[in-house]
């Protein structure tokens, strides 16, 4: 059961991170209780696995576990081959935290790091001083973009850096009170709980690792 369960699982998780965000910003602004849809979706898929998930308490524990993993991938136009192949691969996606504190996943064929700071913290190279979601997309023009948003809608003030040398900021949104680029880049940003969880980009000029 777990290894299929697992890999199910770990090539949701790109997605999923993203989508708790949406999610739990919906729970929050109008008060609806937490979906059961992942259990049942646990129920499903272990069900058509021939996965016994256990009887009773050790069950509901399971479908509590693996329920917020799963998540849907999407490959448009992809062939029956392809995605095959992709659901035998999971390792094109790395799990970097899966905690209470940090959930944050990496792609790296799409230069793609997301991460939501449920405290603040550091994983996968970057580091918030409180909970934000964040996606980094590095592009193959020697650019990266930081999106950063505010699903809770409270924060004053918010530091984010990145543990990548950065040579220069391209462009910069009015919330972006300060930036410091270098060894590392360091972004401090003002009030985002104004922006009702909307999201801040930050395109940067990428400078090579030494």
């Amino acid at each position: 059961m777990g290894r299929h369960l697992a890999a199910g699982a770990l090539a949701g998780a790109a997605g999923t991170t993203v989508l708790n965000a949406i999610g739990y910003l919906d729970m929050a602004v109008r008060g609806r209780p937490a979906s059961e849809i992942p259990e049942r979706a646990v129920d499903v898929i272990a069900d058509r696995l021939h996965a016994d998930l256990g009887e009773g308490e050790t069950a509901h524990n399971r479908q509590q576990g693996l329920g917020p993993m799963l998540g849907v991938l999407l490959l448009p136009g992809a062939s029956p081959e392809r995605t095959r192949a992709r659901a035998a691969d999971p390792a094109w996606v790395a799990m970097l935290a899966n905690t209470a504190r940090t959930q944050a996943v990496r792609v790296p064929s799409l230069g793609i790091t997301a991460v939501n700071f449920w405290n603040d913290g550091t994983t996968g190279g970057l580091t918030a001083s409180a909970p934000c979601a964040v996606l980094v997309r590095e592009r193959g023009d020697g650019t990266a973009a930081l999106t950063v948003s505010d699903p809770r809608c409270d924060l004053d003030e918010l530091t984010l850096t990145w543990d990548r040398p950065v040579a220069g900021v391209l462009d910069r949104h009015p919330l972006l009170d300060g930036a410091a680029t270098g060894a590392r880049l360091a972004l401090r940003f003002g009030r985002l709980a104004d922006l009702d969880g909307g999201s801040v980009t930050v395109t940067v000029r990428l400078a090579d690792r030494v």
